[in-house]
């Protein structure tokens, strides 16, 4: 029986759409959206947001203290957690901060479009993102 070769393989991958993650990516897979029953806000709110934090690109998102609004459309907020209450407070780039909040909606928006949630920052551990009622 003959090995796979990696063209082969990659063949393979991309008819069943398959994916795999890179080592830093595998890291961080348990790092996943959890959806919250409360709280549940109207995804435009919540896509509004998301633009703009995308369009902040690498400016820091900084939480110094316990929590940091990021962004308010209507009676939704994007919130960072500093969950480690680190004293030097957690600092992500704002499209960082954008592809949790993507994350969230992706995840945990219902059928009636509203969406609850939070993950992390990509590639930040101490730096919970939160979709929440403001």
């Amino acid at each position: 029986m003959k090995t796979a070769t990696l063209a082969t393989l990659v063949s393979l991958l991309s008819i069943t759409g398959a994916v795999l993650a890179s080592p830093l990516e595998s890291a961080h897979l348990d790092k996943r959206a959890t959806c919250v029953d409360l709280d549940y806000r109207p995804l435009s709110e919540a896509e509004a947001c998301l633009n703009f934090l995308r369009g902040r690109g690498d400016q820091d998102c900084h939480v110094s203290g316990a929590n940091q609004n990021f962004c308010e459309d209507g009676h939704t907020v994007i919130v960072g957690s500093n969950i480690r209450n680190k004293k030097e407070g957690v600092t992500s780039a704002c499209r960082d901060v954008a592809l949790a909040v993507q994350q969230i909606i992706d995840t945990c928006t219902r059928g009636d479009e509203v969406t609850a949630g939070n993950a992390y920052a990509n590639g930040n551990g101490d730096l919970l993102v939160a979709i929440t009622y403001g």
